[in-house]
């Protein structure tokens, strides 16, 4: 439909069509700023379209849409003019129903919503409050909010966390509750959210903050009749590396992650595994400084997320940030030192791995000893103070549990004492699965959304 010369009918049918409605609202409110006044009890919108400051390779006059020239300043005088005529003339006489009175009170709210989001407000506060931190973060998130259309609840609210230099940071949380929603306002490919990200202290909008990050999407996509070498080349080049270097670049990352014997191969041709080391290598190519992955090993077998994480680990070491989402939690419980939490959209924990797992320390100890003598540890450990949990005779392997710091090393003395053989003596912490599963409640926000209803 073109919107250009937008009559009233083709504006009711798009009220009535929601992927119409859809459609119309990113076109409209991308590049404008709508605010409305709203009077329930007559029904009437009172509307002031502002044209907005110009924007960075957009041109406010004309913008290529669908292949069509659209002057969005006629546009915006001839909706103008069509909403006025809508609300308070077809209102009045009746002709639209409450079902649809309420699309266009929800089609003000969207354009609203949408503008909101479109302007990227950096909080003052925020940027205030990381310049006074001693220890920067490389990157640092404060109150993100993102909202889809049609949708009255955010799909993330408030987002508050940060990662550092070095760190391997896990972001976790069910099946729609905003980890993907997360990650691609981090990396700009959202542009309607508001709140702040910086990234070494720049607006993540922003070219230098850009150049920090590097990204690994779920699926890897590769231009077909290409072959690897070339495929690394171009992406560097588009980096805005000279020419000459690209091949140099492109040779030093296939050689670090043991690809370059395939460099002369299509990447469409390869395992899941090496599809993923080739998304990497671009994915540093410009060096960055944090690297966000989202689902980096779905569809990996065992060996190739090992392989992985093994790899990521190594950049780690190097002081590169690591921003991982994945479902894998016993690897994560592995490899990430700190972690942030989300549950129906919100934050629920973020921070070093090891404060969560002490706060849900349950002073457990697992012991395993020398099968023969199982009766005779039972019977020393029978003591006031001690509970004995779970007792494995024929294994040898027993869970205890006490609070007095003091017994468990008497314990230890005791088992010396008597000669009974000790294979293992640690302390019994909880998975961070099994802290997961205490913590979520929602998961989804839709499941939120269900019920609030």
């Amino acid at each position: 439909m073109n919107y250009q010369n937008l009559t009233l009918n083709e504006l009711k049918k798009i009220i009535k069509d929601k992927n119409e409605l859809s459609h119309f609202l990113s076109s409209v409110s991308s590049y404008y700023e709508i605010k409305n006044e709203f009077n329930t009890k007559t029904n009437s919108i009172k509307l002031n379209f502002l044209n907005n400051k110009k924007e960075t390779n957009i041109n406010d006059e004309k913008i290529t849409y669908k292949k069509n020239k659209v002057d969005y300043k006629n546009l915006i005088l001839n909706l103008k003019k069509l909403f006025k005529e809508l609300l308070e003339s077809d209102v009045e006489k009746k002709q639209l129903n409450e079902k649809e009175i309420k699309y266009v009170k929800n089609l003000i709210f969207e354009i609203l919503k949408w503008r909101t989001g479109k302007t990227h407000k950096f909080f003052k506060n925020d940027i205030e409050e990381y310049k006074n931190l001693k220890s920067k973060p490389i990157l640092y998130v404060r109150n993100l909010t993102k909202y889809y259309p049609f949708k009255k609840i955010p799909t993330i609210n408030k987002l508050n966390f940060s990662v550092f230099p070095g760190e391997f940071h896990a972001f976790i949380g069910a099946n729609g509750a905003g980890k993907t929603t997360t990650i691609k306002s981090l990396i700009t490919s959202y542009q309607n959210w508001s709140g702040t990200i910086l990234v070494d202290g720049k607006p993540n909008i922003s070219e230098s903050a850009k150049k920090k990050i590097g990204y690994i999407p779920e699926k890897a996509n590769f231009p077909e009749r290409i072959s690897t070498l070339s495929y690394l080349k171009w992406m560097v080049t588009l980096s805005g590396i000279n020419p000459k270097d690209a091949k140099e670049i492109a040779k030093e990352k296939l050689k670090e992650l043991g690809m370059w014997n395939l460099r002369h191969r299509s990447p469409n041709t390869f395992s899941s595994g090496q599809k993923k080391k080739i998304l990497l290598a671009q994915a540093l190519i410009h060096n960055p400084d944090i690297i966000i992955m989202d689902e980096p090993v779905a569809n990996l077998d065992p060996k190739s997320r090992i392989n992985f994480f093994d790899t990521l680990l190594k950049l780690k070491n190097k002081n590169k940030s690591i921003f991982i989402s994945s479902h894998v939690l016993a690897e994560l419980d592995i490899y990430a030192d700190s972690l942030t939490i989300l549950d129906g959209g919100k934050i629920i924990y973020s921070g070093k791995k090891d404060k969560l797992l002490k706060k849900f320390d349950n002073n457990e100890y697992l012991i395993k000893i020398d099968p023969k003598d199982s009766q005779k540890f039972l019977k020393l450990v029978n003591v006031k103070n001690v509970e004995i949990i779970n007792v494995s005779i024929e294994k040898g392997e027993f869970l205890l549990k006490t609070n007095d710091q003091k017994l468990i090393k008497n314990i230890q003395k005791i088992m010396v004492d008597n000669k009974i053989f000790i294979n293992s003596f640690n302390k019994n912490l909880p998975s961070l699965e099994n802290i997961y599963k205490n913590l979520i409640i929602y998961g989804s926000v839709d499941t939120l959304n269900e019920v609030k209803k």
